[in-house]
């Protein structure tokens, strides 16, 4: 098997700034995904009295038991993960064989395709998320169809397009194909406006991913995890690697999850800085996708471009060419007076 080159993603590129001689403190970050308000104070007491001096606890109960509580759940059905990202390889390495037909639904996250080829499988991306006025959910079945694919993966909602599909419609079609196994990853489903989630749903061809690095600000301390049956459950447990998660995201999770106001109220904010700014855009000749979640698509002339010049006025846009989007930048809202930051340059 050929080696897969480690993709390249969103987010401060530090070796960059390096050689720009820039300091991460001195940019503003538009290229992340992250609550712009930052985490909790309660989660960051906890961690000003995490004990450090012991290993942490391998399985994550404490925290494992708090996600059951807040999705009605049982604990042996739960998973935590390293982010999201170790969670995508360690399904893919349970669920995918060699010569496996794999279909990716994208333009998305590059890792579910490498994770994919890695494990094996004969990988292809589909278009599905190409504007908010086509039925994604359509072309979804439609691509299924054709393919006939062993795996799917489903970023819900998608990223970098901002999609959100129906969480009824999408588990109906699920569990009407048990032949097909599905990977849905919701790490950004806490940012959809009453968006449901499938991460209940029992289906035997199903595993659901969820990150709390996100909607929870907690990206430096690396924390994901997962659903799916016990049958599944036992397969992953025997190829995990023990200890993925260390004692402060335990901690810090926990705590994210007792302070769920502070969070809903950050969020309530997020949303009415992310409406001023997509109209601020549109109102300087620029022309942002619509978007379920509070980040969007820009198109431009040139997306590296684009960055390269924004970069120069210390300012961090995600140039979309991973994605396979050359003219287009993805910007992710943070609070009002950052966002004025970023519309004066974009101005000049």
């Amino acid at each position: 098997m050929n080696p897969q080159a480690e993709e390249i993603h969103g987010g401060v590129d530090y070796q960059e700034f390096r050689e720009l001689g820039l300091h991460p403190k001195d940019v503003i970050d538009f290229s992340s995904n992250i609550m712009p308000f930052g985490p909790s104070p309660e989660v960051v007491r906890s961690l000003h009295e995490l004990v450090i001096d012991r290993y942490p606890d391998r399985d994550g109960y404490e925290l494992r038991s708090a996600l059951a509580q807040y999705h009605g759940m049982s604990v042996s059905q739960i998973m935590l993960g390293n982010g999201c990202s170790q969670l995508i390889h360690l399904t893919a390495m349970c669920w995918i064989k060699p010569g496996m037909n794999v279909i990716v639904l994208g333009p998305t996250f590059s890792e579910y395709a490498r994770a994919s080829k890695i494990a094996g499988g004969v990988c292809t991306e589909v278009s599905v998320f190409n504007s908010m006025s086509d039925s994604p959910t359509d072309a979804f079945l439609e691509h299924i169809q054709s393919h006939s694919p062993d795996v799917v993966w489903l970023c819900n909602p998608n990223n970098p397009t901002g999609h959100y599909l129906d969480a009824g419609e999408l588990g109906n079609l699920i569990e009407a194909m048990p032949q097909i196994k599905f990977i849905v990853d919701e790490s950004y489903l806490d940012f959809v406006l009453n968006g449901a989630s499938l991460f209940c749903r029992y289906f035997p061809n199903l595993i659901v991913l969820r990150s709390m690095t996100k909607y929870y600000a907690m990206a430096g301390l690396r924390l994901g995890y997962l659903s799916c049956t016990e049958s599944t459950m036992k397969q992953l447990m025997e190829r995990r690697v023990p200890w993925s998660v260390n004692g402060a995201a335990l901690v810090a999770g926990t705590a994210a999850l007792n302070s769920l106001t502070y969070y809903r109220d950050s969020m309530e904010k997020l949303r009415q800085a992310n409406k001023s700014l997509t109209q601020a855009l549109k109102r300087i000749g620029l022309q942002p996708k619509d978007s379920s979640v509070p980040f969007f698509l820009v198109p431009v002339d040139n997306g590296k471009r684009t960055r390269e010049q924004l970069l120069k006025k210390r300012i961090l846009v995600r140039d979309c060419r991973s994605f396979g989007l050359e003219n287009m930048i993805r910007i992710s809202t943070q609070t009002d007076t950052l966002n004025e930051q970023l519309l004066l340059a974009l101005r000049t």
